[in-house]
């Protein structure tokens, strides 16, 4: 009792307060006219506020080890207001004892103790991203290469505060070509997350296919572009590399586009996806098969059903794929190149335009085979996913995000730019 005296006193007030003998270790909920000692040796704790607080209504915590530096008391608003905002808060300074009374719903429970409002921060926590750049669009003309996927990001952003707006900008895909045989088609635009104040994370838009003459050259890019067969009077042109690098603390992900070599008919090979390079020609004449865009990668962040409701990605089975390379053109009954997973076109044969990646998956367009009517297709636009605890989503917002919760986290989807306030 000695020691719950002395504790209660550091308490402006604390003498009518109902001290709880049982030292507190781990998540509990408290109740009106309470007092808890709170010991976080051993890892942080969450305090619960009363759901259904009335005016005057008083709850007392103290910092029983001297350790809430190491390991923070959240405070859980529990659906009311801290100091006038409904995000919870932290305890993160040693020896801190701090009395919170309820007033009303406008500022709902604030400090009245020896402790400042300053004590209570915000806690910090991560945020996941997903960021996918415009796929590449193809060439127009003769034995097209695919185009290159888009860029692909994705990782944690740690430690996250409050009151920090993030920039999103949503890459479309590489424009077709429509300029006269042989022309060259558009690479993809780049996918941007630029957080207030600090770091700034770009996915590359894919490079643009190659076709089969010595120009247009397939492009580097998020993934590269695939290289586009030998005509008979061309060359083969090789497929563009992969630029996509790091943006710590996020990986980047991007491989090359297959080289147009081996044929002298109007084969194209494969667009790179995030996930492998895109594929060569392949066979003999005539039975000649052009590169399949290489495979996009998987994704975590959104489930299967949530990304068809919100129609990014490309989904097969219980995966979700993104940045998958377009497939190379073939000429007459040759075999086209398929899409690589993740949005990635279908080649096609003849005179017809080339197919378009998938909108909102980073996917390359395809290559198409002959003549001016043959346009490579364009690629598809890129998207932005951000996933965070649903208790720390502040629901700021502009640009329209599609918003979907999963368990106990929320998710926006940005299939347009805009931005999002922390």
């Amino acid at each position: 009792m000695a020691q719950t005296k002395v504790k209660s006193e550091l308490i402006e007030g604390g003498l009518g307060t109902d001290w709880q003998s049982t030292i507190q270790t781990s998540n509990f909920a408290a109740e009106a006219g309470k007092g808890y000692f709170v010991n976080t040796t051993s890892g942080g704790v969450t305090l619960t506020l009363p759901s259904s607080p009335s005016f005057g209504d008083e709850i007392s915590v103290v910092d029983y080890t001297g350790t809430f530096s190491t390991y923070n008391l959240t405070i859980n608003a529990n659906g009311n207001k801290i100091r006038g905002g409904q995000t919870n808060k932290v305890l993160n300074a040693n020896n801190k004892a701090v009395k919170l009374v309820f007033t009303d719903s406008t500022e709902g429970w604030v400090v009245a103790s020896s402790a400042s409002n300053d004590d209570l921060g915000a806690p910090t926590y991560s945020i996941e991203a997903l960021i996918v750049a415009g796929g590449g669009g193809a060439a127009q003309g003769a034995g097209n290469g695919g185009g290159g996927a888009g860029g692909l990001l994705t990782g944690t952003i740690a430690n996250q505060s409050p009151g920090v707006q993030y920039t999103i900008t949503v890459g479309a895909g590489g424009a077709i070509a429509n300029s006269g045989y042989h022309t060259a088609g558009n690479d993809g635009n780049d996918s941007i997350i630029a957080i207030a104040g600090g770091s700034t994370h770009t996915s590359n838009g894919g490079g643009r296919g190659g076709a089969g003459t010595s120009t247009p050259v397939a492009n580097p890019g998020g993934s590269g572009g695939g290289g586009g067969g030998a005509t008979i009077n061309g060359t083969n042109t090789n497929g563009g590399a992969s630029n996509q690098t790091n943006s710590a603390p996020l990986t980047g992900h991007g491989n090359a586009g297959g080289n147009g070599t081996g044929y002298n008919d109007y084969i194209g090979a494969g667009g790179g996806g995030a996930g492998a390079s895109g594929g060569v020609p392949s066979g003999s004449y005539p039975n000649i098969q052009a590169g399949n865009g290489g495979v996009g990668l998987t994704s975590t962040l959104i489930s299967a059903t949530n990304a068809s409701s919100q129609s990014v990605g490309e989904v097969s089975g219980s995966a979700v794929y993104f940045a998958g390379g377009g497939g190379g053109a073939a000429y007459n009954t040759a075999d086209c190149g398929d899409g690589g997973l993740g949005g990635g076109a279908d080649g096609v044969t003849g005179s017809n335009p080339g197919n378009a990646g998938t909108a909102n998956t980073g996917g390359g367009g395809s290559g198409t085979q002959y003549g001016s009517q043959g346009s490579g297709g364009p690629g598809g636009s890129g998207v932005v996913i951000l996933k965070f605890p649903t208790t720390d989503y502040s629901g700021i917002t502009t640009g329209s995000p599609g918003v979907v919760t999963e368990g106990t986290n929320t998710i926006l989807v940005y299939k347009s730019s805009g931005t999002y306030t922390t």
